[in-house]
């Protein structure tokens, strides 16, 4: 059997049921399974909007892995081998999920310290800010302050977020209680005024530890204000260089990537907010990002390995 015929037939079952944003590789014979398989993959086209120019711009992000294409020696498709197009679908679906995801940790963790000065930001961090103001003013915080929250949930959350600075190293036990550890003093500058100091402290737990917000501590409220300026930066991030948006552009993606809406004026609100942080910058009617901050998320991203679905997704 040519190899043309076989490239034949797994693009005409590829076109036929999945449509022409999923590739194929050239099908290869496996012994073991006596078929020709064929991995599924995309060459993913995503248009970058820069409000300043009149030209959209084509990137294209490469997703490695979405499914396999199983033939058996006639050439018939092993349908219950092949990954199905609702399998694909929801397949592509998971990387745009993950793409997003790493992104926004990527951003979080370079603007930590722009975002922990804005003050609605940083509200929701009073449970960690109280501990670290007990560390700073009296060198401890004692086993009867903690018990006094005699609330089980609050007290619950209290020791979760006392887990969490232990394995920062932020504090670390002692015989009454909990006292300052090695992270807290080695980034006390007496330089820094007391809240300039905790703000050094917030930035390093939001960097070092945002997943575990999220996810344990599940401080949602802090997402709008994240999924904002990650709409000013993720397609930066993506293509490496600074893309302008108006306010109607941040809103269509925030719509696009979050698959909700946000209110005109709450969305101006942020936008302020992150821009008085400087954690995002405003020519006019035009949003972008911080140039710094920006390098320090392209470096970030590169360090990392490419999303791989071939881990994820099924054989």
């Amino acid at each position: 059997m040519s190899s043309v015929t076989i490239e034949h037939s797994a693009q005409r079952y590829l076109f036929s049921h999945y449509g022409n944003l999923i590739l194929a590789d050239t099908p290869t014979f496996d012994d073991t399974e006596k078929a020709y398989i064929s991995n599924l993959r995309s060459d993913y086209p995503i248009m970058i909007q820069d409000d300043k120019s009149p030209e959209k711009r084509l990137h294209i992000l490469k997703v490695d892995h979405l499914g396999t294409l199983y033939f058996d020696k006639d050439l018939k498709v092993v349908k219950e081998k092949t990954t199905s197009r609702d399998e694909v679908i929801n397949n592509l679906m998971l990387f745009f999920k993950l793409w997003k995801r790493r992104a926004e940790e990527i951003i979080v963790s370079a603007s930590a310290d722009n975002l922990v000065r804005i003050s609605r930001f940083r509200h929701y961090f009073d449970p960690i800010d109280s501990i670290l103001v007990s560390l700073y003013d009296y060198g401890e915080v004692s086993n009867e302050e903690i018990e006094h929250a005699r609330i089980s949930k609050r007290l619950r959350k209290i020791r979760l977020y006392l887990e969490l600075l232990e394995g920062l190293q932020i504090i670390r036990k002692s015989e009454n209680g909990y006292i300052p550890g090695n992270t807290f003093v080695a980034l006390r500058d007496n330089r820094l005024e007391e809240e300039d100091f905790r703000n050094v402290l917030l930035s390093h737990i939001i960097r070092e530890r945002y997943r575990t917000l999220r996810d344990v501590f599940k401080l949602t409220i802090l997402e709008p204000t994240i999924h904002v300026d990650s709409c000013v930066y993720l397609q930066e991030v993506e293509v490496e260089t600074t893309v302008y948006r108006t306010i109607e552009t941040i809103g269509q993606n925030y719509r696009e990537y979050y698959d909700r809406q946000m209110n005109l004026l709450d969305l101006r609100l942020i936008l302020r907010r992150l821009e008085n942080a400087e954690a995002i910058k405003r020519e006019g009617k035009h949003y972008f990002g911080n140039e710094q901050l920006l390098k320090k998320m392209v470096d970030m991203k590169r360090e990392l390995p490419p999303i791989s679905m071939g881990l994820l997704t099924k054989p």
